[in-house]
């Protein structure tokens, strides 16, 4: 038996030209909102670093903050990783189909995660 991922993949379109338009324009403005997101955190991180702490308390609670603010920053960077990695397969053809076993993800899966790449078979934990 073939392996799943030396499966050939499909070629065949997975969705129509308005699913997969109105699902590009999700991916935009999720990556838009994102990117202002962060514009609007790195504002508020250089805030913070700009301020004094008038005592422990507050010094803590200002450390808290900040760390808050990188780690969502982190996060933000991975789901634009995915968004760019998505719209490139929408550009390339390969959008909707699941990048470990090449079968078609359902379009209500991407209506939900536009930017997801594998399949729920694949992406389960015990594949």
């Amino acid at each position: 038996m073939t392996p799943i991922h030396d499966q050939p993949r499909q070629t065949v379109p997975v969705l129509s030209p308005q699913q997969l338009g109105a699902l590009r324009k999700k991916l935009v403005h999720e990556r838009e909102q994102i990117v202002s997101a962060y514009h609007r955190d790195l504002a508020a991180a250089q805030a913070i670093q700009e301020e004094g702490a008038e005592d422990l308390e507050e010094l803590a609670s200002m450390e808290v903050d900040r760390e808050f603010l990188f780690a969502r920053s982190e996060e933000d960077r991975e789901t634009l990783l995915l968004i760019e990695e998505a719209l490139q397969r929408m550009d390339e053809g390969t959008y909707g189909l699941c990048l470990q076993s090449g079968m078609p993800i359902p379009v209500e899966r991407l209506e939900i995660l536009p930017a997801v790449d594998l399949c729920m078979t694949c992406q389960s934990p015990t594949s």
